[in-house]
């Protein structure tokens, strides 16, 4: 496969995360933005989210799943359509035996795209790879956790789903990488590997992607809501006992500061730019606006505790009150704003469970 269609490919994929690290891989694959991942990566965690090939990261949600075929489609919060080109996608998976395939995927903590090249060995069913339902269908347990028992038996239609069986290697993380031929069109997606043969890789035809693309009637509801990390429910939850708290610490660590000498200010003062640098590589990162504002409160408060730490030692506490006061109330504020777009709860569309699953 040529360079160039290795580089138009790699800004199609997009990295899916969660706060475990990085889970699988996703690429965009029509106009709408919308993603294409295995419904496996996305549905053990509540909160998701995507980091496209230009670094920025954006909060995502599922809006719908094929759970026989192990499918599922991501919308991004706040992404503009067509800013990132979507994948050539093939109008079907035939192919032939020993054909080239390259994919490229997110394995393990990554930070970009690995390339994986292989062959095509043939085509079969999920039945003829697999010894038990539960191998063959990753997403199930999590899925129809507290649903009607009856509901999954429905998974051993799954079984006779054709699939098609490639030599690559491909690892963890892969899961949801586009499958490529060598003109650049999907022809499958990563879904599983041969637990006794490492490079041996099953892909989920491209017909399945079309399928799901095109289906206008959701097979689920997913419920989402926006939400603040565990500090900021804590503030919210406790506002009086937690200003208190702060108050006194602002007002102690001033008094420490005033008291340090000043050859203690470039440890210190290394500490602040440490935390200065992660948190500014954070915005730089951050795409959706929620995302933004809180990083500028969080480098606001590196810059103000860098400020009280280098310029106040040896001095009355007062001089370093203002800054530190300044970190606090910057760092609160950023901790209160909901950034994170996670799901309550899922349930089928069609009626057939009395009880969404809770999250």
């Amino acid at each position: 496969m040529s360079n160039d269609l290795v580089n138009t490919l790699s800004r199609s994929v997009a990295s899916v995360e969660s706060p475990r690290g990085t889970i699988g891989t996703a690429f965009v694959a029509d106009d709408n933005g919308s993603l294409i991942t295995d419904a496996h990566v996305v549905m053990h965690d509540r909160e998701l989210r995507v980091t496209l090939s230009d670094g920025k990261s954006y909060p995502a949600r599922i809006k719908d799943i094929n759970d026989l075929e192990d499918l599922a489609k991501l919308e991004l919060i706040e992404f503009v359509p067509g800013s990132v080109p979507q994948v050539k996608m093939g109008k079907h998976s035939q192919l032939s035996k020993n054909q080239s395939l390259t994919s490229l995927g997110f394995p393990g903590a990554a930070d970009c795209a690995q390339l994986a090249e292989g062959s095509y060995l043939h085509a079969g069913k999920r039945a003829d790879l697999f010894s038990s339902s539960k191998l063959a269908n990753p997403s199930a347990r999590s899925l129809y956790a507290g649903l009607n028992d009856s509901e999954y038996a429905r998974y051993d239609d799954g079984l006779s789903r054709p699939v098609l069986v490639s030599r690559m290697d491909a690892r963890p993380g892969h899961s949801g990488a586009p499958v490529v031929d060598e003109q650049g069109f999907v022809r499958g997606v990563v879904f599983a590997r041969n637990l006794f043969d490492a490079n041996q890789i099953y892909l989920t035809p491209v017909e399945a992607v079309h399928k799901l693309l095109s289906d206008e009637k959701p097979s689920y509801r997913f419920q989402y809501k926006m939400e603040t990390d565990r500090a900021g429910t804590y503030i919210r939850e406790n506002p009086t006992g937690f200003l208190a708290m702060s108050s006194v610490g602002t007002y102690l660590g001033a008094k420490t500061i005033s008291y340090l000498p000043r050859s203690s200010a470039m440890i210190f003062a290394g500490i602040g730019a440490m935390a200065l640098s992660s948190d500014y590589e954070t915005w730089r990162k951050s795409a959706a606006p929620k995302d933004q504002m809180k990083s500028r409160l969080a480098l606001l408060s590196d810059a103000s505790l860098l400020l009280a730490a280098s310029a106040c030692m040896g001095s009355a506490p007062l001089r370093a009150l203002l800054p530190l006061s300044i970190a606090a109330a910057s760092r609160i504020a950023s901790h209160l704003i909901p950034n994170r777009l996670c799901l309550q709860s899922i349930q089928r569309v069609d009626g057939s469970s009395d009880k969404p699953v809770e999250y």
